[in-house]
């Protein structure tokens, strides 16, 4: 009689799970850079809009959030985008709670560029800032923030990663102008 061992390496499937997730975020955001620059080689921008004036303003909705390919739950909240100049914006997002165990500070994207195509407008930046508590010790968080707001709508996305943490932290803002 042979004792057959069966040998299950857990590590190696969440690595190719992690970097199957990576692909899959960079896939989205390169595809979501192409349809930006599609916006603004195919079309020729609205001169009579300033796009800043059009989108700032308060937007209540709800963000979701996900930390890997988790659901880490849902949250109504507030968003403020506030103007720099005509085409450049800020975007406040309040602090928010992933999962009751990431605690994310209020996050500002500051110098958003903003640009009106066919009564979008469209937000592009590599500028959000914020930090989130991790296992009681503090880490600095910097993302891009990508979106578009069209009939008084905002939806945008941002994923960062967090210290030593191996998997991201992904947020989708859905939301109305007040």
């Amino acid at each position: 009689m042979h004792n057959k061992s069966f040998s299950y390496n857990f590590a190696e499937v969440n690595k190719n799970k992690y970097k199957s997730t990576l692909k899959i975020m960079k896939l989205k955001t390169f595809l979501f850079l192409m349809l930006a620059a599609l916006f603004t080689v195919s079309c020729e921008e609205d001169e009579d809009v300033i796009p800043a004036d059009v989108i700032m303003g308060t937007y209540t909705g709800t963000m979701k959030m996900k930390v890997g390919e988790i659901d880490a739950g849902t949250a109504d909240i507030t968003v403020v985008v506030t103007k720099v100049d005509d085409k450049t914006v800020n975007v406040r997002i309040p602090k928010l709670d992933a999962m009751n165990k990431y605690n994310l500070t209020d996050l500002t994207a500051e110098g958003i560029n903003v640009a009106s195509y066919e009564n979008t407008i469209v937000l592009t930046g590599y500028q959000l800032k914020g930090s989130t508590t991790m296992n009681e010790t503090l880490y600095d968080v910097e993302s891009n923030l990508l979106g578009v707001m069209k009939n008084d709508n905002l939806t945008f996305d941002f994923t960062f990663k967090p210290g030593p943490m191996p998997m991201s932290i992904q947020g989708q803002f859905e939301g109305s102008k007040k």
